[in-house]
């Protein structure tokens, strides 16, 4: 489905219809389809809902409407569209940026917080600027296809690369 917002189309799955309810989102690049193994398990127990955050998936969104507000409204956007009034928030990688400030901003609605692999502060590298940065910047296209690569390593896993 897919969740109209003033500058987005979120795309969003849902599974399962326990009681209980667990979001999840991706991270910097990540679809929610990395959440489908953990969903194959949980969603026989669990209302699992995830999407596609702008950047990502199936989500139409232009570059310039990526900001970190827009990716914590978009989540209460998917919370509000699926009538959910509190949930477990999981989040992935760059992800964890979003979740830290969606909880912060509205506590209530969350009953527990999973991060996997979360990186919300890193020290700036001495000298100078960022070299991940300076290499999307000089090559943005190569540095990517890099940066896919060290994240999937499995063989005919094209779908996901795309």
């Amino acid at each position: 489905m897919f969740i109209s917002r003033p500058d987005a189309q979120l795309y969003a799955v849902s599974f399962g219809a326990a009681p209980q309810t667990i979001l999840a989102l991706g991270g910097w690049i990540g679809s929610w389809e990395l959440w489908t193994e953990p969903f194959s398990l949980l969603s026989p127990f669990w209302h699992t809902i995830a999407y596609d955050h702008r950047g990502s998936g199936a989500t139409l969104a232009s570059p310039e409407s990526i900001t970190c507000t827009s990716l914590v409204e978009d989540l209460f956007a998917v919370l509000d569209s699926f009538a959910v009034d509190h949930c477990v928030l999981a989040a992935e990688s760059a992800g964890a940026v979003t979740a830290l400030q969606a909880v912060l901003q509205q506590p209530e609605r969350f009953r527990g917080l999973v991060i996997v692999d979360g990186l919300y502060h890193r020290e700036r590298p001495r000298g100078g600027g960022d070299p991940f940065v300076a290499a999307l910047q000089a090559d943005f296209h190569a540095t990517l296809d890099q940066f896919v690569d060290a994240c999937v390593v499995e063989a005919n896993s094209e779908a996901l690369r795309r």
